[in-house]
Parts: C-alpha cells; structure tokens; sequence
C-alpha cells in the first residue's frame, strides 16, 4: 500500500506470479532502490522486483530459506542494491545471502555459518547491517560479528554475557547495540570497544531501563527510539544532553541512599564526598570508589562521626572534617583521623564550617559556640575561640573572605555579619539580612559586586555600600527555583547555581538566566547543599540527589534545529468540525491543512498545537498571532501545551502564525502559516449588496422616472400654457395694428383714392396673411420675420402722412434662412418708433433702422433706431392733445421676453435710450433688444 499525502488516502497495489494472477497476501517491502525499484517478498518468500512507475513486477527471482528478517545491502552512494541478508534468529542457524548484479538480477544464492561446515560456528543471527563487502556485521545469540564477504573471514567481539540482538548505525563510527536483557550499548567500530549506554526515564530517573529494550531505532535527528516491555516506546535526543553524570556509588553497606554535604580535592585528584549521615566517600576522576570513611566500618582511620558538615583540605594537605561531635583532622600522609579539641582540651560540638583564609588561618564555626581559630600549639593542633555567641538565638554557619581581612559569616539563618580580620581577631563592620539561608559566595574581579546564593533568591550587593538594598533574582526574573543550594563560577565569571529544580547558569553581564532540565544529562533536579566543588580541569561538580552533575562550561553544545510545529486540533464553535478539509489542496489530514475557509456562522475558531522537540517536550516553548487580530505575539509558557481560541471572527482574510522554540530556546525563523477565510453573512456579501443595490437603483430610478416624467408633464404643460399665452399676447398685437391699419383704409376711401387704397390693401391683406400664419408659430425664420417687418414698414409708410426710409442690417455671420426667432417681437417696437417719434416729426425725413447681430454664440441682439421726436417730446405732445388711450405694446413685449427667457433659463429683456445731439437735443429713439434664436 502506498499513503498519498495529498489526498490523504491509501493506494492498493498488487503482484503477480509468473501466471499473472494477482498474489492476495504475505507481502513485505524490502527496499526502494533509486525511488523506482521496489523490491518485494510475496507468498512462499519469493522475491520480486516491482517498478512503482508502470505498475509491474518481474516473475519470481528467487526464494529465501529463511524469512524472519531480511536486510538489504547496498551501496550508500549510489543506492545501488547488491545483497539481500536472511536471517531466522533463533530459530535456525546461518545467514542466507542473495547477490543482485548491475541489471538486478539474481546472481547467487548462498548459506553461510548454517553448522554444516566443521569450521563454520552455529551462529543464531538477528540482525545484518552491511558496511562493505570486507565488513558485514552480524548481532546474533553468540555476540556481535564483522563478517568478510570476499574473504570469508568471520571476527569477533565479546561483550561476555551480553547477547545483542538489534544493531543501529549512529553516524560513520559507531552502532548502538541492543541487549534484550542487558539494555543498550555503544559499539565503536574504529577500535572494536563496548560502552554501557546508560538509559532512565526523565520523569522518574530511578525507573531502570538498562533491561529488556529492544528495537532500536535512530532517526538520523539526534534521537534514538527503543522499544521497552515496561515504558513502551521511549525516546532519548542523544545531542541534548550537556553535562556528565556520575551515578551514586554504593556505600559499604550497599546503599545509595545519602546525600552530599562536601566536595573537595586532595593533590592527587582524588575527590573526597562528605555526606550528611554516611560517612566520607573517596572518589577517583571518573566516580569510582577508591575508599570510604564511616565509624563502623572496621578500620583504623578512626573517623569521629558519620554526620559530616563539613570538609576542607589545607594548604599543607591536611583534610579536616567538622561532623556533629566535633573537629578532626586527617594529617597528610597519615591514614588515622585525630579529633581536635578546645584550649579547655573538650570537643566542640557541631562544627558547621570551615575555611582557611588568605594568610593561611584555618577558621572554625560552631552552631553552639561561636567562631574559633585553629592554632597547632605543641604539634597539636587546638581550636580557640574568637567570637562567642551573645545569646542563645546565635548560630553561626557558612565564613566566607571576600578579600584578604575582610570576613563574612552567616548567623542563623539569614543575617550576614561582616567583620575586619586584624591581629587574628575579628571586629564588626555592619551587618544585613539576607533574603534565606545563604550556601554560596561569589565576588568579582573588581571587589565591588557580591553575589550570594541563598534560599530565597541570588543576592547581588553593592559592596561599596551596604546600606544600600541589595538586588534579589528570584523566578520572576527566570531563575527556576529560587532554592539555591550551591554556587560555583566558570572562568568566564558567570555563575552556576544547584537548585531544588535544575541547574542554573547565571550570564553576568546579560543578568540572564538559562536553566538545565534531566534531559540535558543532569543527573536529578534536586540539588544537595553545599555539594558543589571546582577541579583542577576547570570542570564544575555539582552533588544531588542520584549523584554528580559534572558542568564542563567549554564543552556545553546547544541544539540549534528548530522544532516541527504542527497542528494537533481544529475545533469550530468549540465542536469537532466534520469535513474539514484544504481549500487548495483538499488534503484532511490535519498536519496538512494550509488554508481553510469558514462561514460567517462557523467563525469561532480554536487550534490546538505542539513544537516537536523529541529533546525535552516539556521546555518547548510556543507563541502565535492571528494577523489581523493580534497586535502582537502571544508568549506562552515554557512547556506549557499550545491552545489559541478565536471567538466570534469577523469577516475576512486573517493568517495564523505559530512559532516554535526547541527545548534549549532556539526559536524557528519562519513560522507556521494557516491561511483563513470567514464568509461574511449573506446581507454583507457582494452579491447580496449587488442585488440590493440594484433593487433599489431600479425603484429610485422608477420614482426619478416617474419625477421627471411628471416635471416634465408639468413643463409641458407650463410650455404650452406660455405658449398659448404668448399666442394671446401675439393676437393682442393684431387687433391694434389692425385696427389703425383700417383707419388707414377708410381715410383713403373717404378721401377718393381708390388706388392708393386699392395698392395699401393689397400690401395690407398680404400682411395680414403673413401674421395670421406666423400667429401660429412660436418660432420662424429670421428671413420671414424681416419681410414681415418689410411689409409692416411699407403698410405705415403709406398710412402716414410723413415721409420715412428704412434700412434693414443683418449681421453676415447669421444665415437668415436658417436662424428661428421669436415671432412678432420685433415688429411691436418699430410700431411704436413710427408711431410716437416719426408720426409727429415736423420737418426732415423719418427714418427707422434696424441690425439685427449675434451676441456671444446664445442669443440675437436687435437694436432698432428711429430720428423721431424722442420721449420726451412724444409725451407732451400726447398730454396736448389730451388723449386718454394707452399704447400696451411695450409692457405686452416686456411680458413676452419674460416668458421666452424662463423658458429657456436665459435672461431676454430690452432697453430704450434716448438721442441727443452735441447740445442734447432729442434726436431719436434707440431700443436694444436681446432674443433668442435656434
């Protein structure tokens, strides 16, 4: 079967015998060669060799005489398969051997170490791993084998009783060796030696896992996966762990049940262990027991107590031990402890610690009786006092010179008293309180800055001013238990702390803390007090609770490849989704999954996550961000399990983001990305907007319709009422000029001028025809308009009694023939020239003139002259005669233009202007007039 990571679903794919019928079962995979070539045991173990490209196999190749496993052996390189190893275990003996050619195909078929030949051993192998063709190597009942192909030449290497059964490669020299009995082991290849490979769990270190691990395997990453009887699969990142660790050795009595008190180093390496209440331990450079010291254990060494406080080695190679019933010493060369007393010659009970100062005094102090000197008086040494306690309250404990002549020492459990050293005498300077009991001093190079271990915190102190409060880096400043039990410094000034949950490492500079776990190969979280030393290699050593931490500070080696971050849960509205699937890829695997897409109903959204460092799970760390929501990143805890829930999403396109740190704090560069998309609901869609939109674009342009329609029913009708109106005022016009035009008639009937009134009626009726037809039109041409005013000019030329010319200007920028004026509005005003400023001119011709121009391309300018009178002269002439008629002529064209200019938004009027001369005597009449015009 072959799993399909884009579909997330499996392929089924069959063999066939040489009778191509399709074998139903028992098939193994042995080995892909080159991505093609899949070699494949079916049926009876035959061999087949199947290509995953044209979904075909060969016929049977060959058959395996044993079948419990079968290992390929090829070359690394080229991937070019050569051999394939069978092996039944310890069922039957031998190793079956099948060698493939360059064309792959079966070139022999051998059985080797079957017991058959007399110089051939009985060999139950379990497991094969080829190399070459000069080392083949063989785990098998009877020890482990590197077998020579070409010479046939078998050698071995013995474990003793240890019978390995599964052989894992770790890089180019090395294998790892299981044991289904005896636990895991190192084998170098190089010189053919075994190393114990120790194995525990890291959540519970006293659980042996050194018995029945089985099924090795190394995934090429750094970590090691074994299959135990009692754990189940359990894992192991080989590259993580940072520090050495000795486990406990057995007391004299078998026990392992005790706990560091002391560390110190005699001239010869050798590490002496005090403990708390088992006596003395004596260690060689790698943990061995050399020796131990306890008062019951037969023995000259004459050791005074089994409860050490503690330990210290001279100057001169004496080691002195102060324990619960006193002071000894172990002379150096000698093999016998001698127990120091007072001046009064007794024993100073519970002596709590010991230091020798920079001018080479030893110093003593007591939980009961204060600080004493140790002196040798008469080849004995005697302890003196040199600070009695002042009450029963005063304790005294740790004594730590920061600088020659300057002594701190602990009283109780938190007050450090300093003191001025001088002429062997101790005198107070100040003293403060520290936040716990102190079980560590470090000072600076330049005697300024003091750093105190204590149980509530690291201290740090302005030496330069002890009044001042002193800084306290406690967990809120990442420090992973302010428990500190121990304190050493590396060479490079930085500060490394045994606490009640880890190692710490204290960067001075940076005033940071990194924290060490189990996986990093400490040897328990818990620490023992004071249990710490430097050795002469520069190598830090730390006491706890299953034995020694060994801090080597140059050779520590951070991981530096990022966890995986993967997916582990999606939940929508707080419920399992069913059907989830990648928008793109329609992938459902959840590890998969890239893009989603949600509806605006589903957009409560909840993802759970994890950053896989199979190192040390538990100090991973995570953060995520939701672009769009989230200003910033979310931290969370170191270990703490990867859960972001999104309630109520709006609508959008958002990116979840997740970042991952691997256990020792090397962050991945690029984050994990899921792209998400929440519909918005159906009434803030676009197409629902388009929809709605549209609607209510078509009912406003039905109402605009309907509005303009009825404007424009409206307009029409105000249109047509002007134009009846204009029509009225027009037929107002024509009964006047009619009504003068037949006096006109009658005088020339009365008077016997037959020709005269045959000739006037004549122009007159042709006049009448043209204003009744132009009576009709609003509009006509500007040509017929200027014959009508022709006509109308010659009609009162012979209607009146004075003699007149006219002249008639049309600007040759208008086209007569096809320029539309307003009917009949010129006519009026050069009635009322002739009427009232030529009719009563007493001497000289009448004239009337008339130029007709275009003003600014919109509308016509008329301007009409005449010699007459003048208004002036008119009037009075009128008020003579005492006539009461009122010519309306001119209001009628002022309401005319009125009603043209709101027709068409343009303002159309007229203006009259007098005539002077040079003296300003009237000499006619002008109106300028503005109409409109198609």
């Amino acid at each position: 079967m072959r799993y399909n990571q884009s579909s997330d679903d499996f392929s089924r794919f069959y063999v066939k015998d040489e009778y191509d019928r399709v074998i139903q079962n028992t098939y193994q995979a042995l080995f892909l060669e080159k991505d093609t070539i899949l070699w494949v045991l079916a049926r009876d173990k035959e061999l087949f060799r199947y290509d995953i490209c044209s979904d075909r196999n060969t016929p049977p190749l060959d058959s395996f005489l044993f079948d419990i496993d079968i290992f390929p052996g090829y070359d690394k390189e080229s991937r070019r398969l050569k051999y394939f190893f069978g092996v039944d275990g310890s069922k039957s003996p031998g190793l079956e051997i099948i060698s493939i050619d360059d064309k792959r195909s079966v070139t022999g078929h051998e059985l080797y170490f079957d017991g058959h030949a007399s110089n051939s051993p009985i060999l139950n192998i379990h497991t094969v791993f080829y190399d070459n063709d000069t080392a083949v190597w063989l785990a098998a009942n009877s020890g482990f084998f590197r077998f020579d192909l070409q010479h046939n030449k078998l050698e071995s290497f013995l474990l003793g009783t240890e019978t390995p059964k599964k052989i894992t490669p770790f890089g180019e020299s090395r294998f790892i060796l299981s044991d289904f009995k005896n636990g895991l082991f190192w084998f170098n290849k190089r010189n053919g030696k075994f190393t114990k490979l120790f194995a525990g769990l890291v959540d519970d270190p006293d659980t042996d896992l050194n018995v029945l691990l089985k099924q090795p395997y190394y995934d090429g990453s750094g970590t090691l996966w074994v299959e135990n009887n009692d754990a189940g699969c359990v894992f192991a990142a080989l590259n993580k762990p940072k520090f050495k660790s000795l486990p406990k050795a057995n007391l004299f009595n078998g026990s392992k049940n005790y706990e560091f008190r002391n560390f110190v180093v005699d001239h010869s390496g050798r590490i002496w262990c005090g403990t708390f209440d088992d006596g003395i331990l004596v260690l060689d450079r790698y943990g061995r027991v050399t020796r131990s010291f306890h008062p019951d254990l037969a023995g000259d060494d004459h050791l005074i107590d089994k409860e050490i406080y503690s330990l210290l080695i001279d100057k001169n190679g004496n080691i002195w031990i102060g324990t619960a019933k006193g002071l000894a010493v172990l002379p150096a060369g000698r093999s016998r402890f001698q127990a120091v007393f007072n001046e009064k010659g007794k024993a100073v009970k519970s002596v709590s610690f010991l230091c020798q100062l920079n001018n080479g005094d030893l110093m003593a102090s007591s939980l009961r009786d204060g600080i004493f000197r140790i002196e040798k008086n008469n080849a004995k040494f005697q302890m003196k006092q040199i600070l009695p306690p002042e009450n029963d309250s005063d304790f005294f404990t740790y004594i730590y010179e920061s600088r020659p002549g300057e002594v701190y020492i602990l009283n109780g459990y938190s007050e450090l008293i300093v003191f001025r050293y001088e002429d062997r005498k101790l005198f107070q300077n100040g003293k403060f309180s520290a936040p716990g009991l102190v079980n560590g001093f470090y000072e600076d190079i330049n005697h300024k800055t003091l750093w105190i271990a204590t149980e509530g915190g690291l201290v740090k102190m302005d030496k330069t001013d002890l009044k001042a409060n002193p800084v306290v880096f406690t967990e809120r400043n990442g420090l992973k238990s302010k428990l500190i039990r121990s304190l050493l410094s590396d060479k490079e000034g930085n500060l490394w702390m045994g606490t009640t949950n880890g190692l710490s490492k204290f960067i001075v500079n940076e005033e940071r803390f990194i924290n060490f776990t189990l996986a990093d190969g400490i040897q328990s979280t818990q620490f023992d007090a004071l249990a710490a030393m430097k050795y002469s290699d520069n190598s830090l050593w730390f006491g706890g609770n299953n034995g020694i931490t060994i801090v080597e500070p140059d050779q520590i080696h951070f991981l530096q490849e990022p966890p995986i971050v993967q997916l582990t849960d999606i939940r929508i509205n707080d419920l399992p989704p069913e059907g989830l699937q990648d928008e793109i890829t329609w992938a459902t695997n959840l590890t998969e999954l890239k893009n989603i897409h949600r509806t605006y109903d589903d957009n409560t959204l909840s993802f759970g996550f994890v950053a896989i460092d199979y190192s040390d799970p538990t100090s991973t760390q995570l953060k995520y961000k939701m672009d769009g929501i989230d200003e910033d990143w979310v931290l969370l805890e170191k270990g703490a399990p990867g859960f972001a829930r999104y309630p109520k999403m709006p609508e959008g396109s958002y990116t979840f983001q997740i970042l991952g740190a691997n256990s020792d704090g090397v962050w991945a560069k690029d984050p994990y990305l899921l792209k998400i998309t929440v519909d918005p609901p159906y009434w803030r869609t676009l197409w629902f907007r388009t929809l709605v939109g549209t609607g209510i674009f078509m009912v406003v342009s039905l109402f605009f319709f309907l509005w303009i329609w009825r404007v424009r029913e409206k307009e029409q009708l105000n249109t047509r009422v002007a134009e009846n109106k204009l029509a009225a005022l027009r037929a107002q016009m024509n009964p006047h000029f009619i009504f003068n035009s037949l006096n006109s008639i009658n005088g020339f009937i009365l008077g016997k001028k037959t020709t005269e009134a045959s000739n006037y009626l004549v122009r007159f009726s042709k006049l009448m025809r043209m204003i009744l037809d132009f009576s009709r039109q609003p509009f006509v041409a500007l040509e017929e308009e200027i014959e009508l005013i022709r006509l109308y000019l010659e009609v009162e030329g012979m209607r009146l009694k004075i003699p007149f010319s006219y002249d008639i200007r049309v600007s040759e920028e208008l086209d007569p023939f096809e320029v539309q004026v307003p009917t009949m509005v010129i006519q009026p005003f050069i009635e009322n020239a002739i009427v009232h400023g030529l009719s009563s001119k007493a001497e000289g011709e009448g004239r009337v003139e008339v130029e007709i121009l275009e003003e600014n391309n919109q509308c016509l300018k008329c301007i009409i002259r005449d010699n007459g009178i003048g208004r002036q002269k008119a009037a009075a002439i009128q008020a003579q005669k005492g006539r009461k008629h009122q010519s309306h002529a001119m209001e009628i064209n002022r309401e005319r233009l009125a009603l043209l200019s709101k027709g068409t938004g343009m303002t159309f009027t007229f203006s009259v202007e007098d005539l002077t001369d040079n003296q300003g005597a009237p000499t006619g009449t002008q109106i300028s007039m503005l109409l409109p015009y198609h």
